[in-house]
C-alpha cells in the first residue's frame, strides 16, 4: 500500500543516501527461465515480517522474486517506500519485464485475512475464490486504502499494467511463517489461478 504521510523517505534515491545496502537494507531477486510472472516483496525482512515468507512461496520455481528486506537491529519501519513511489532499480528493471506482478504487503490487522487489490480483477476474484474454497478469509477491495487501483503501484507497473495487490494481516503471516503445510496451500492455490490465465 501507499503510506506517503508516514514514509520517512519519498524514494529509494533518498533512502539511499541515508542507508546502507548490506547493512540497513538487502535486495534478493530470482529471475525464472519467462520472467513473465513476478512476485515482489518491497517490505520484507524486518519492514513488514512474513512478506517475504510468503512472496518467495509464491514464486516458488516457477516465477520470478523480488525481495527488497529490512536488517537493521531496529527501526526498519523508516525503510517503508509507498508502492506507488517505489521505484529501487533492480524491482523497476523486473516490473518491466513481467507481464503479471503480484506485491506482498502487510496489514497490522492480528486476525487472518487477506485483501486482495489491483487492477487485474479476474486474477483477484479467481485468487478469491481458490484461496476462500481451502478456508482463508479473504476479501476483494476495488476502492480505498488498500485496493492497489492506482496506475503507479508496483502491482500495475508490469506490461499488462494490471496486477496483484496482496495484504496480508499481521496474524496470518506469523500463522504461514510457521505453517509449512498451509503456506505450501496457499501458495500452490495461488499458482494454480496463474498458471491458468498464463
Amino acid at each position: 500500500m501507499d503510506t506517503a504521510i508516514n514514509d520517512t523517505y519519498r524514494d529509494f534515491k533518498h533512502l539511499s543516501r541515508f542507508e546502507r545496502a548490506g547493512i540497513d537494507f538487502e535486495i534478493e531477486t530470482r529471475a525464472s527461465q519467462t520472467g513473465s510472472v513476478l512476485i515482489m516483496a518491497p517490505h520484507g525482512g524486518k519492514i513488514e515480517p512474513g512478506t517475504e515468507v510468503v512472496a518467495s512461496a509464491i514464486a516458488g520455481n516457477e516465477h520470478s522474486f523480488y525481495c527488497f528486506r529490512g536488517i537493521k537491529p531496529a527501526g526498519n519501519h523508516v525503510l517503508h517506500i509507498g508502492s506507488e513511489r517505489f521505484d529501487e532499480p533492480a524491482a523497476v528493471g523486473m516490473m518491466a519485464s513481467a507481464n503479471i506482478v503480484i506485491s506482498v504487503h502487510g496489514l497490522r490487522d492480528t486476525g487472518q485475512k487477506i485483501i486482495v487489490g489491483g487492477l487485474n480483477k479476474y486474477l483477484g476474484q479467481s485468487i478469491k475464490e481458490v484461496l476462500g474454497s481451502l478456508g482463508f478469509i479473504v476479501e476483494l477491495q476495488n476502492f480505498g486504502r488498500f485496493s492497489g487501483t492506482n496506475t503507479f503501484n508496483i502491482c500495475n507497473r508490469g506490461r499488462s499494467q494490471q496486477g496483484i495487490q496482496l495484504e496480508l494481516s499481521r496474524g496470518l503471516r506469523d500463522f504461514l511463517s510457521t505453517n509449512g503445510e498451509r503456506l505450501k496451500k496457499f501458495s500452490e492455490g495461488i499458482r494454480k489461478v496463474i498458471k491458468a490465465i498464463e
